[in-house]
């Protein structure tokens, strides 16, 4: 038998992976040891990020109870300020530099455009929080205000281009052309799909809060690490790995892959093929 370095638990001689909590057990203690310093790491920036994440909360908390329906108006005033002033540096700065000039002119021209991205970013958090309907826009309205960015810096780029003479920032810009419409369509696709999946876990509390007690079926779907699944795979198992992990039908999250895969003219591949490298596989499936 073999104790697992991580639990403790006793395993057959030949086991890859741990049965309890599926480490790969046919490492080296230093590396165990790297494994579980960068683990300690993940932890702990977890925490802190936890600890930011809180305070940001209370502090946007306090500014929506503050300025209610106003704050998004105010924070987008901000913006635009802050907006003209980089104008003006640029403008100031950029006496003799071409490119400095060309940037300042093409943020004034569209300052009108900027306030509104301002004002409907801010306007989408705020009713987001308030009302919980609207949430079904907000991957829309994320998915606009992507695209403009995006072809904010597009524009820059052409701009550098063509006054400072680098091929790099036109190819860079091409580049972007070709990327900004299936980038798009996936955060519109994940944004939606992060909505379907909060909404079947508020269900599942909900149901859960009624019943006493947890049947033997539902024991086996609580899952606390994402795993690739052998059970119903077609290819890496990642689909049906986040089927389970998400404690939805394996067919729903294959019918969002192809529509992703189509409207992102075949970007979803990739992510596949991200998904099926870094996840692990698990060891309680046969493979």
């Amino acid at each position: 038998m073999v104790n697992c370095p991580k639990c403790g638990k006793e395993n057959p001689e030949d086991a890859e992976y741990c049965n309890n909590c599926g480490v790969f057990l046919k490492k080296t203690k230093s590396e165990y040891k790297i494994e579980k310093n960068i683990e300690h790491f993940g932890e702990e920036m977890e925490k802190i990020g936890k600890k930011i994440e809180q305070k940001g909360k209370n502090i946007e908390t306090w500014y929506h109870t503050k300025f209610g329906i106003f704050g998004p108006i105010l924070s987008g005033l901000m913006a635009l300020v802050i907006l003209l002033i980089v104008i003006r540096l640029f403008s100031y700065f950029g006496t003799n530099k071409a490119w400095m000039i060309s940037v300042s002119t093409f943020l004034e021209n569209f300052i009108i455009l900027f306030l509104i991205i301002f004002l409907l970013s801010g306007f989408s958090s705020y009713f987001s929080k308030k009302y919980k309907g609207f949430r079904f826009f907000s991957p829309l309205i994320g998915t606009v205000v992507f695209v403009f960015w995006f072809w904010v810096a597009i524009r820059i780029l052409e701009i550098l281009s063509d006054a400072l003479a680098i091929s790099f920032f036109r190819t860079l810009s091409d580049i972007f052309e070709l990327l900004i419409i299936p980038l798009a369509f996936l955060i519109l696709l994940l944004g939606y799909f992060g909505i379907f999946v909060s909404s079947v876990k508020h269900v599942d509390k909900h149901v859960s809060k009624k019943t006493e007690t947890k049947t033997s079926e539902s024991r086996n779907l609580d899952y606390k690490r994402l795993y690739r699944s052998g059970k119903e795979r077609i290819l890496g198992g990642v689909c049906s790995g986040l089927a389970e992990y998400f404690r939805i039908d394996p067919v729903i999250i294959r019918i969002i892959f192809v529509i992703g895969l189509i409207v992102s003219f075949g970007f979803m591949i990739l992510a596949y093929l991200i998904f099926w490298i870094i996840v692990p596989r698990n060891p309680n499936h046969e493979w």
